[in-house]
């Protein structure tokens, strides 16, 4: 990256909040972008592993929980990296640049799987792009959090950048809740891969463009670096945020868990109510030979019993 750096834009009066409006807007759009790509992973990549790869649910929980404690050390390279950072485009937007991409490009290729796989190359596929999976987000989350810093000094601008990352953040949640997520029940689908490219690309990369476009490094840089060993040494005296670190990892593994969970129960939901489904994991019964069927039986397509799946006959 060349070294030369733009000229800090003049700020407005401390407390008087001088940011444009769509300036605010249009850095939110960091955060939608962020939800898409990093909620997507957290709600549909389990289910990806085990219904579509064919993968344990003992292997999949281990690559994901692998992954996620080598998320934390990602954030850490991410951020030593970015600190010593100097482009025209200051120090901290160049990553919403170039970024994308190849976040983009990782995600794809962590729900492409290869068909015909060894099931240890399979596992060392997923395994793989999903920890680049992790190192890309953490190198566009990292300067996307420091940024807001950096835009202003005044505290009212900067209160309404943290609370429209905020407002923007829910919403994604939302949005991911109940208008993506129904698209993603029938895991055996075949456009489930085409789904989740075109929603990373047109919903994350060109949001992540966007804030990059609209955003401005106005705050001049401290100076100085920090090392590894002293941010160690830092985390080791510092019990406050030692507290803070753990309430963010429980809060997380409780809402992945949650996440988990409540697909988990669709999907069984989804076969129960079709029971014709070819995905049915439970032994078929026999066929029934009441004539006309049992009441019990209320589920029972007359003219495909075979595949009958739920509830199980008993005369």
């Amino acid at each position: 990256m060349s070294t030369k750096t733009s000229s800090p834009v003049k700020a407005g009066k401390p407390g008087q909040g001088q940011m444009p409006g769509h300036r605010v807007l249009t850095y939110s759009f960091g955060d939608v972008a962020n939800n898409f790509s990093f909620m997507m992973t957290s709600m549909f990549l389990m289910v990806y592993m085990t219904d579509i790869v064919g993968l344990s649910a003992g292997v999949a929980g281990a690559i994901y929980g692998i992954t996620k404690i080598w998320a934390g050390c990602a954030d850490l390279i991410a951020g030593n990296t970015v600190d010593r950072t100097n482009s025209r485009w200051g120090r901290l937007r160049p990553y919403l640049l170039f970024g994308p991409a190849p976040l983009a490009i990782v995600f794809v290729a962590l729900f492409s799987t290869p068909a015909n796989m060894s099931m240890t190359a399979t596992i060392a596929w997923i395994f793989i792009f999903d920890a680049l999976y992790q190192l890309a987000y953490s190198f566009i989350n990292i300067p996307y959090g420091s940024l807001a810093s950096s835009m202003t000094q005044d505290p009212v601008d900067r209160s309404k950048l943290s609370g429209s990352r905020a407002i923007a953040s829910a919403l994604a949640s939302v949005a991911l809740a109940w208008v993506v997520s129904p698209q993603f029940q029938d895991t055996e689908a075949d456009g489930i891969r085409l789904k989740f490219t075109i929603t990373c690309i047109i919903l994350a990369v060109i949001l992540y463009l966007i804030c990059f476009a609209n955003s401005r490094e106005v705050v001049p840089r401290a100076a100085g670096s920090i090392s590894f060993k002293q941010t160690f040494t830092m985390l080791k005296q510092n019990r406050p945020l030692q507290i803070l670190l753990l309430v963010a990892l429980l809060f997380l593994t409780a809402n992945f868990v949650f996440n988990a969970v409540a697909l988990c129960t669709t999907s069984v939901r989804s076969r129960v109510t079709q029971p014709t489904s070819s995905s049915c994991s439970w032994p078929r019964p026999a066929v029934p030979s009441c004539s006309p069927p049992s009441p019990r039986l209320s589920r029972v397509d007359t003219a495909n019993a075979p595949v009958i799946c739920w509830p199980p006959y008993s005369p």
